[in-house]
């Protein structure tokens, strides 16, 4: 993965009826391995937006309160053709998703790295971008977002233009 361009996969468009710009990445955020990685994934983001701009990304929430004190290893896919786990470092904010594709005799197997992240960490790397929470979702039908959410799909905007000057 190219760690230096943080958004290369991009699309822009335009909508022809109110003529709203769209700019959508998606690389997700918790891919990048540190903090200051993720903080300028926000801040870049911010940048190319403008004045009352969204940010949003969906991201999962950690299992943590499924591990077991001492456990590292949680799964999550026990099926014929498709067996998954997650590998925690839980000092680190670490997790390999390990993944076994069985097909046809073989395996495919993909172990993608991950730094998990907490919605509150999210949004104080959002403010340093200058951007704020408008809204946060446990799933895109805009279910709420709950302590037993899987995943949230979180909003950030950039303050409008006349605020953007005070």
């Amino acid at each position: 993965m190219d760690r230096q361009n943080l958004f290369s996969d991009a699309w822009d468009g335009d909508d022809e009826e109110d003529g709203t710009r769209h700019r959508v990445f998606w690389r997700p955020a918790d891919a990048r391995m540190t903090q200051d990685e993720q903080v300028a994934c926000f801040r870049n983001a911010a940048a190319h937006l403008e004045p009352n701009g969204c940010f949003v990304i969906e991201v999962l929430v950690p299992r943590l309160q499924r591990l077991p004190p001492g456990e590292r290893f949680q799964p999550f896919a026990v099926e014929p053709t498709h067996l998954g786990f997650d590998e925690y470092d839980v000092v680190r904010q670490g997790l390999i998703s390990h993944h076994y594709w069985i097909e046809d005799g073989k395996v495919d197997v993909i172990s993608p790295p991950f730094r998990y992240v907490w919605p509150s960490e999210l949004d104080l790397m959002a403010r340093l971008a200058g951007m704020r929470l408008r809204e946060r979702w446990g799933d895109w039908s805009r279910e709420p977002f709950t302590a037993d959410s899987p995943k949230h799909v979180s909003v950030w905007e950039t303050p409008a233009a006349d605020a953007a000057r005070a």
